[in-house]
């Protein structure tokens, strides 16, 4: 016969109880109900049972959790894990949310395998369809580094005053993908990696957003080489106002009295790359990153100056402002991605 000790409880005077916990080695089948009070512990094979009743009842038969909300970061040990749909956001660009794909955002992004036999940039020139590029003289050049892992885009202008060199996705000229738009619940995030040599006098070198047919004649200033107010943009200038010093963060609303102020991101050093980007809350502020770090803000109830529920594509622009000087910058990639 098995040995069976049972929990004797004793009826103590005022109604208070006394129960002895006492072990019940064999097999049992209880068809009753089993209750642990508070203070009491459940062990399987000595080890306590934490989980709480809650959690255990939204197992499945299989004790798997039918969905899970991660609110966290999701790390993957082993290639048998696999995130199946993700319902959260994960860590991408310039170190903000990256959007759901490719469900719920579409996506641009041009690494610039492609290498540039040809390195005249003028209005004829098909080199990288379907960007359309601009140059006023047959010096300015634009060509990928095909040996480099990824390719890399270099930038260069002719050298003569006021040479410049211009392109902005979209052949036609007529083409734009991407909105910002005030409380419009449409996220966006733009990120280029990119490297600037110091820009010669009254040169500058610009990597963002701009207006449709904005590859064209001045779009950077002549004797400035600030970007023409009289676009819609938003993106990454360097030039000699900041003394080369700084990457600096800019955007316009067309026509307006002046760009919402350059705020200066990033220290630029010699020969070093830097990852910029912004990102776009769907609502009202866009933040603004560099190396995935969040560095200022800006918000678009400044009306005057904030490209609002305006058109634009992404494009890349240099000009030099002195003769006999060649301005030079370099882009890794550009990708943008907006909610859908």
């Amino acid at each position: 016969m098995k040995r069976m000790y049972k929990a004797i409880c004793m009826v103590v005077m005022f109604t208070a109880s006394v129960c002895l916990a006492v072990d019940m080695p064999g097999d049992y089948n209880y068809t009753g109900e089993v209750n642990i009070d508070t203070g009491g512990k459940l062990k399987l094979k000595n080890t306590e049972v934490t989980t709480t009743a809650a959690e255990l009842n939204q197992l499945d038969g299989n004790g798997f959790k039918s969905s899970v909300t991660v609110t966290g970061d999701v790390t993957v040990v082993n290639g048998t894990n696999k995130i199946v749909r993700q319902t959260s956001t994960v860590t991408g660009f310039s170190g903000a949310g990256l959007a759901d794909l490719p469900k719920s955002s579409f996506t641009f992004m041009d690494d610039f395998y492609t290498v540039i036999t040809s390195t005249n940039v003028t209005e004829s020139t098909a080199l990288l369809v379907p960007w359309k590029y601009t140059g006023d003289t047959a010096d300015s050049v634009a060509k990928t580094v095909g040996a480099t892992a990824g390719g890399i885009l270099t930038f260069l202008t002719g050298s003569t005053d006021n040479n410049e060199a211009y392109m902005q996705y979209g052949p036609l000229g007529t083409e734009g993908s991407f909105v910002i738009t005030s409380n419009g619940a449409k996220k966006v995030w733009f990120e280029a990696r990119i490297l600037a040599a110091p820009q010669a006098h009254e040169g500058g070198f610009f990597v963002g957003l701009a207006d449709p047919g904005s590859s064209a004649a001045n779009f950077l200033v002549d004797d400035s080489g600030i970007v023409d107010t009289n676009k819609n943009f938003m993106g990454f200038w360097i030039g000699t106002s900041s003394s080369n010093a700084y990457y600096e963060f800019t955007c316009n609303k067309a026509d307006a009295a002046a760009a919402v102020s350059d705020i200066q991101i990033v220290t630029n050093t010699a020969a070093t790359y830097v990852r910029l980007g912004f990102m776009f809350d769907g609502v009202r502020t866009t933040t603004v990153y560099a190396d995935g770090t969040a560095k200022s803000r800006v918000h678009t109830n400044n009306a005057v100056s904030y490209p609002n529920a305006v058109v634009m594509s992404p494009i890349i622009a240099i000009k030099t402002g002195l003769a006999s000087t060649i301005n030079t910058g370099k882009v890794d990639y550009i990708r943008i991605q907006q909610e859908r």
